[in-house]
Parts: structure tokens; sequence; C-alpha cells
């Protein structure tokens, strides 16, 4: 990975480089705040749902799976409505 130091101000280099390391679905915001605030949403979501996935492999009883899995389904689809809303 190539990075691209240039820049006017030491503020400028350092967007850059953390931008080097975001994902691509949250490259595209205008400002630099919103690709962070983006790209912090998105690790979020994709922690709880595998914590939440990893939950009901462990669970027992289907109705707490079924609980559960309402839960999953719901952040997988503001996971996808943040994805689809960045790009």
């Amino acid at each position: 990975m190539l990075f691209d130091f240039t820049g006017i101000d030491l503020e400028k280099v350092y967007q850059k480089l953390v931008k080097a390391f975001i994902r691509n679905e949250a490259k595209n915001k205008s400002s630099f705040q919103e690709i962070i605030d983006s790209d912090k949403k998105i690790k979020v979501l994709e922690n709880e749902i595998a914590a939440l996935e990893n939950k009901i492999s462990k669970e027992k009883q289907f109705n707490r799976k079924v609980e559960i899995n309402k839960i999953l389904l719901e952040k997988k689809a503001d996971l996808k409505d943040i994805k689809g809303e960045v790009k």
C-alpha cells in the first residue's frame, strides 16, 4: 500500500493517511467527519451482528432464538442502509 503524504498542511496529510485505512463503503462521504462516523457505525453494527449470530448458535430455546433473530435482522437492515447510503 502506498501513502500519499502530500498536502497543504499536516491535517490534510493526516486525513489522507486515515482514509487509507478506512473501508471503501465509507470513503465516498464528502467530509472527513462523515467518513469517520460512517466507518465507526459500520464497525459497531458488524460487531453486534457477529455477537448476535454467536448468541443464536449457543441458545437452546427456540423462542429465544426467534427473538434474537428478529434483532439480528434489524441490525443487518441497518447495516445495509448505512452501506447503501454511503455508496
